[in-house]
């Protein structure tokens, strides 16, 4: 069974490791996905169990924080200039043995310079990174999965053939248009009627003309009320349903449903509407609805993806 393996100090970046491991074990089996401190039980060679996983391993994954290079041992030698530190150890038995090796950095941590690294583990530098932190998180975590998905040959749990993104028919362009058409019908003959009617000062035609009156209004309320997308305009911010929102993390995937599978992506800055009020799924924050993908596919992006231009008071 091909591994991931993750590679970290507990010094530097434990908690974004463990953070790591179990978003990776809810994407794939959890017997893939290998972390030193849930795998190795008490009195276990740690060299060699680290030996036999990296023997099945199809990706190492790094976690490079501020410190993993300069953390230093008790007589104040840095660790990473040890033949026998065990990160030392991880890294350079997977780039001898080809393994695919993807540096995650986070803490805004820049990616360590030839010069600054071992000379068995210099091609680590030269190493496409992924960059997880801050707004970015659910992004790089995204980058990070769908790289392991290739060097596993198979997709995630629960992925499956992107389905065609649903529209409720009450937001149909046929539903729209039938209803359009009939209401300006309807209009139509009324505003015939009217010209055709000579005006009556009697009390029967004050109650007709009372009557069209109330109905042409009850059709102007209904054409306000139905349920279209709302232009991307600024005149947005003032809707009590809909806001503007810039996307400040692009490229930013426009998913089915939160969590779900991506419909589209915002590839560049742009400023979308939003409804006011987001979803919250239990394990990924807020999601925000919008129309980004189309005027009648509407999607969620993630809080972390965008600034509301105007948030509500």
């Amino acid at each position: 069974m091909k591994k991931a393996f993750i590679s970290y100090r507990r010094q530097d970046t434990e908690g974004y490791a463990h953070s790591l491991y179990d978003r990776l074990r809810l994407n794939f089996d959890h017997r893939q996905i290998f972390m030193d401190v849930d795998d190795i039980k008490p009195g276990d060679d740690f060299v060699k169990i680290l030996q036999k996983n990296l023997e099945d391993c199809a990706v190492l994954i790094v976690v490079i924080g501020k410190q993993w290079l300069h953390i230093k041992n008790s007589s104040g030698q840095r660790r990473l200039d040890n033949p026998d530190d065990f990160v030392r150890i991880e890294v350079a038995t997977a780039l001898e043995r080809g393994i695919p090796v993807i540096p995650v950095l986070v803490h805004g941590t820049p990616m360590p310079s030839k010069a600054e690294l071992p000379d068995n583990l210099k091609a680590l530098s030269q190493r496409q990174a992924v960059v997880i932190t801050g707004a970015s998180y659910e992004f790089g975590i995204e980058q990070l999965v769908s790289a392991i998905e290739r060097y596993f040959g198979r997709r995630r749990n629960g992925v499956h053939e992107a389905k065609p993104p649903v529209t409720p028919w009450y937001r149909s362009l046929a539903f729209k248009t039938i209803w359009m058409s009939f209401f300006a019908l309807l209009a139509i003959g009324i505003l015939l009627d009217e010209e055709e009617t000579p005006i009556d000062p009697t009390p029967q035609s004050n109650l007709r003309n009372a009557i069209s009156e109330d109905h042409n209004n009850m059709i102007s309320d209904i054409m306000q009320d139905m349920p279209v997308a709302p232009p991307t305009s600024i005149l947005t911010d003032e809707s009590e349903e809909f806001q503007l929102a810039k996307v400040i993390d692009p490229p930013s995937n426009i998913r089915y449903e939160p969590n779900g599978d991506v419909i589209c992506q915002a590839t560049s800055s742009s400023v979308i509407t939003v409804m006011r009020e987001p979803e919250r799924a239990s394990n990924g924050g807020l999601w925000y609805p919008t129309n980004f993908c189309g005027p009648d596919t509407w999607g969620f992006i993630h809080q972390s993806q965008i600034k509301l231009r105007k948030p509500r008071k």
